[in-house]
């Protein structure tokens, strides 16, 4: 796994006016921590860090802290987002060490094209990442899922992915990643979900006094 770069700042407490401010200013809050070190409060721009998600994903980061004075080799941990605009809030940072295994949650990226979509089938995607584990100089960016042999009413599990060496599944082999289905079987899961969500909705809504 190729390392990427990011600059941040060290920040000296977990003040909740000083992360406010932060925010207004484009800056976000973060942490560093693991491998049996005292964890480090940061301060990061939040464009930068959101440029590096989309192009990049989770992956190895040589962070440069205070302008390159001290760097950590990390891992992005976990993101945490604003549950409506969906803005970043939030960045933990795993310290990890070139000669001992992560567990991490690599994206699925869907290559070629299907059969069974050519003559009318529907993909749908059940899953978007997979959990895996491995040195962290063995871990891709992402694992590439092939439907190019996938015909109508076929699937595939996660069991099928094709790793690199070095790498091994943590998630349930048999768990289901994508399928080929007919567009009626579609149409009646919609509705299926739409009736659920209905009737959930009647059993819980508020009694009122006529």
């Amino acid at each position: 796994m190729d390392r990427m770069a990011l600059g941040v700042q060290t920040r000296e407490k977990a003040d909740k006016q000083l992360v406010k401010a932060l925010r207004r200013r484009g800056a976000l809050p973060g942490v560093v921590y693991g491998q049996g070190k005292p964890d480090m409060l940061l301060s990061l721009d939040a464009k930068e860090l959101g440029r590096l998600l989309t192009s990049r994903g989770q992956g190895l980061v040589d962070l440069r802290i205070d302008g390159g004075e001290k760097r950590e080799l990390v891992m992005i941990r976990d993101v945490q987002r604003h549950p409506i605009d969906r803005t970043l809030r939030h960045v933990d940072f795993q310290r990890v060490a070139m000669d001992q295994p992560v567990d991490i949650e690599l994206p699925l990226v869907i290559t070629g094209e299907a059969p069974g979509v050519k003559t009318g089938g529907v993909l749908q995607v059940a899953l978007r990442t997979v959990g895996v584990s491995g040195l962290p100089q063995h871990l891709p960016a992402h694992i590439a899922v092939d439907v190019s042999g996938l015909e109508m009413h076929e699937k595939l599990t996660v069991g099928d992915l094709q790793l690199p060496e070095g790498v091994q599944l943590r998630d349930d082999q048999d768990k289901v990643i994508l399928s080929i289905v007919a567009p009626r079987a579609v149409v009646e899961t919609g509705e299926a979900a739409s009736a659920a969500g209905a009737t959930d909705a009647a059993e819980e809504a508020p009694k009122t006094e006529e």
